[in-house]
């Protein structure tokens, strides 16, 4: 699900209101245990689980994109790593958000995950390769 800020990017950029913003060179993800809505900022966790802040993927870590059961799809091919929980956090992540910044920042896409990564105190909180689908039908 692409955020309020990407659609508004894409509409204004048809109807040539307003230019599109630049590529960012790294995205930026965060965990949520529900829904975030098309802001990404309901129910993140990110901080409790990697106190350094949202971990970042390369633009290079995605693969070729593909036609896919009728859609264009392209996947992760780099794990996305929160590290090992340094907080208790009450629930499943059941969500993802990519980012274009560390902190702050715009959300671009939401989405759920496919499996429910449990997060306790200590447990290591990875995205597996190819969890993380964009998918344009």
């Amino acid at each position: 699900m692409y955020s309020t800020y990407f659609r508004d990017a894409l509409l204004n950029w048809y109807t040539q209101s307003a230019a599109f913003p630049t590529a960012p060179a790294t995205l930026y993800f965060s965990a949520h245990t529900a829904d975030p809505t098309r802001t990404g900022t309901v129910a993140e966790v990110t901080t409790t689980i990697r106190p350094a802040g949202r971990p970042a993927l390369a633009a290079t870590n995605w693969d070729a994109i593909a036609t896919v059961a009728g859609a264009r799809e392209t996947k992760t091919t780099a794990i996305i790593d929160f590290g090992n929980s340094a907080g208790a956090v009450s629930g499943d992540v059941t969500h993802a958000a990519i980012w274009d910044a560390a902190s702050g920042g715009n959300c671009l896409e939401i989405q759920k995950l496919s499996a429910d990564l449990p997060v306790g105190l200590g447990a290591l909180v990875q995205v597996p390769i190819g969890l993380f689908k964009l998918n344009l039908p």
